[in-house]
């Protein structure tokens, strides 16, 4: 029997899939926890970020929520501006990052994922 004659064969093209991670000795249970897990941390990012620089303008004396805090008194937009363009950059960063991770290293999991059925 042929590689392409074996039951739940492709024309060539590799199909990840939940049993063949399952072969290598990783059990499917984990495997389908770890990319939830993933996504769990990407959502929950966004409120850390909210109430990370809200704790910086009320009780801390550095970092960039305390320096829009003070700035904004002065109406100063010139500084405020970039700090939460940073701020912006530095979550879109971690977001693309954590998507990325999981993309890579869960195939089976996400868009995409359904083709076929």
């Amino acid at each position: 029997m042929t590689e392409a004659d074996r039951p739940g064969a492709t024309d060539g093209a590799f199909q990840p899939s939940i049993a063949a991670a399952g072969a290598e000795g990783r059990p499917p249970v984990v495997l389908q926890v770890l990319p939830r897990l993933v996504d769990a941390v990407r959502l929950s990012l966004g409120a850390a970020w909210l109430f990370l620089i809200a704790a910086e303008a009320i009780a801390s004396t550095e970092g960039l929520g305390y320096r829009i805090f003070l700035v904004r008194r002065y109406l100063a937009m010139d500084v405020i501006l970039p700090y939460v363009a940073w701020i912006t950059l530095l979550a879109y960063l971690t977001d693309y990052v954590l998507r990325l991770v999981s993309r890579l290293a869960f195939p089976w999991y996400g868009e995409g994922a359904q083709e076929g059925t």
